[in-house]
Parts: C-alpha cells; structure tokens; sequence
C-alpha cells in the first residue's frame, strides 16, 4: 500500500487556522480570555492567577500574532562544504 501524503503547508499566522490552532491548545474561547482579563484587571471580579495568566497569553498571541525576534542576528544557514 502506498503511504498517504500528508498536507505538510505551513500555517499562516494570523489566519484563521493559527486562531483555532490557538484556540484548541488553550482549551478557552476567546470571548472567555478577554471577559477574565478584563475583570481581573479592572477588579471587579478575582480570578484565579493562573488561569488569569493563561487567558492573557492566549489573547497576547491572538491579538499580536506575528513573532517578534529575538536577537538581530541573521537566521543559521546549513553550509554544503563539508
């Protein structure tokens, strides 16, 4: 039997599949994230800490999806002199 390819594409970030990607590893809506950001850092209601910080690293990641670099040295390049 020949072995099914697989679709190896790279997802876009930003795009809708980067958001639910982003969505299904956290386990919470972004409605949710935003809600208990928003009242934990208002003070209207305590959240837990943790799920607090959890809620804010989703809506980081969903509202600036762009990596940002490190350093600003130029990525490794494998060299074929060997």
């Amino acid at each position: 039997m020949a072995r099914k390819k697989e679709d190896s594409s790279k997802i876009q970030y930003g795009s809708e599949e980067h958001v639910s990607a982003i969505k299904n590893a956290y386990g919470i809506r972004p409605e949710i994230a935003g809600k208990v950001v928003k009242e934990f850092e208002d003070g209207t209601k305590d959240w837990d800490v943790g799920y607090y910080e959890k809620c804010k690293r989703m809506m980081s990641l969903i509202n600036n999806p762009e990596p940002k670099p490190v350093s600003p040295r130029k990525g490794w390049k494998r060299d074929r002199s060997y």
